[in-house]
């Protein structure tokens, strides 16, 4: 393995992209219309250089395209995209981060949740130490 090739690649990929992963509560409003979340909490990157602020309001700003409301676990690549300016020096584009490649999963649903949850209190285990 050629190390030096290894590290400039990891270099290239450290300053256009960001690789994040983690879990996703998506809740949707209404039927034929896309998710949405409302926190963004459970998260961890694996490289990048994204501030914080800026990765959180990527995600709430997204909308995402599921068929169960629920807790899904994510891989998601984003990149950056430079301003863009006209003629003149006025802004055509503003660039930022975007998401450009997510991949969902569904973890459980809120009913599997909920229902977990009155169980272990019923029985008063934690079902998820086991």
């Amino acid at each position: 393995m050629d190390y030096k090739e290894l590290i400039e690649d990891v270099k290239e990929i450290h300053s256009k992209y960001t690789i994040v992963g983690g879990f996703l509560d998506i809740y949707i409003d209404h039927p034929f219309v896309n998710g949405f979340i409302k926190e963004f909490d459970t998260y961890w990157l694996y490289v990048g250089n994204i501030d914080n602020e800026e990765l959180i309001n990527c995600f709430l700003q997204e909308y995402y395209n599921v068929f169960k409301p629920g807790c899904y676990q994510f891989d998601a690549v984003l990149k950056y995209e430079s301003p863009e300016f006209g003629d003149y020096g006025r802004v055509i584009d503003r660039g930022g981060w975007y998401i450009d490649y997510i991949d969902l999963k569904l973890d459980h649903t809120f009913e599997q949740r909920e229902r977990d949850t009155k169980l272990s209190e019923i029985l008063d285990l934690d079902i998820f130490k086991i």
